[in-house]
């Protein structure tokens, strides 16, 4: 009975390590996977011309001052409510 039930932990042991391995394999795939996407990425701004750059450096700019834009809207919104 004894040999049985070591038996039996050893196979529960075994069955959460590989679970565990499994997991962990999930995990680095998807890390694969936005490594790839992110590598990706850089290889298509590396083919970018510099007028196309400095384009998307203008519109980057842009959007990033809109937001600035937009956020002192909302401040101003709520020091009118908070008054």
């Amino acid at each position: 009975m004894t040999t049985f039930c070591k038996s039996e932990e050893q196979n529960s042991s075994l069955v959460n390590y590989i679970n565990n391995l499994s997991s962990d394999i999930d995990v680095i795939e998807e890390q694969n996977k936005n490594i790839d996407s992110e590598i990706k990425r850089h290889e298509d701004l590396c083919t970018l011309s510099d007028k196309e750059k400095r384009s998307l450096k203008m519109k980057l700019r842009s959007e990033i001052n809109e937001t600035r834009q937009q956020h002192k809207t909302k401040e101003n919104q709520i020091k009118e409510v908070e008054n």
